[in-house]
């Protein structure tokens, strides 16, 4: 099932890096950003409409209370006496780290604001995108397979998975 994911993520991820490179050169940037918002706005309703999970009617449910905030942060603050506070802390300052590392290299109008001297094109963005999703992705499944056959523990392959997300 992981596999058929990640393959997912790959082709989806490198198709639409490629693709958006040439609907840029033909439309702009505008047209871009129109059908990304239209995609994900079908994406929403769909998830909200039509997957049987959203459907599911619950009586005195409240969708976002003080008490959701209450409890999410007493997580971190209060032991429930499993002794899991310190590690939870921990996968926090590790999730912490490894977002304020991530250099964002995925965005293209960075890449367009640097048009001269390294004269990118929206189709170049898109190949640089799609070859960067590719070895992304490939790399990381690389890993883990490498890891695994070392017998690396399931936690320094987390740690490791978030370097290659």
């Amino acid at each position: 099932a992981m596999v058929i994911f990640d393959a997912v993520f790959l082709v989806g991820g490198s198709s639409a890096s490629l693709a958006s490179g040439y609907i840029i050169s033909a439309l702009g940037y505008l047209y871009m950003f129109l059908l990304v918002t239209i995609i994900c706005a079908i994406a929403a309703l769909s998830v909200i409409f039509i997957l049987p999970e959203t459907r599911i009617k619950q009586e005195n449910v409240t969708l976002f209370t003080a008490e959701h905030i209450k409890n999410s942060i007493n997580v971190y603050i209060k032991d429930n006496g499993q002794s899991r506070r310190g590690k939870l802390i921990f996968v926090l300052f590790v999730v912490i780290f490894f977002q304020l590392s991530d250099p964002h290299t995925g965005d293209a109008m960075s890449y367009n604001l640097l048009n001269q001297p390294l004269c990118f094109t929206p189709v170049l963005l898109g190949a640089y995108q799609a070859v960067f999703c590719l070895v992304k992705l490939a790399g990381g499944v690389g890993i883990a397979h490498i890891g695994k056959r070392l017998h690396v523990t399931d936690g320094k392959l987390l740690v490791t998975g978030m370097y290659f997300k």
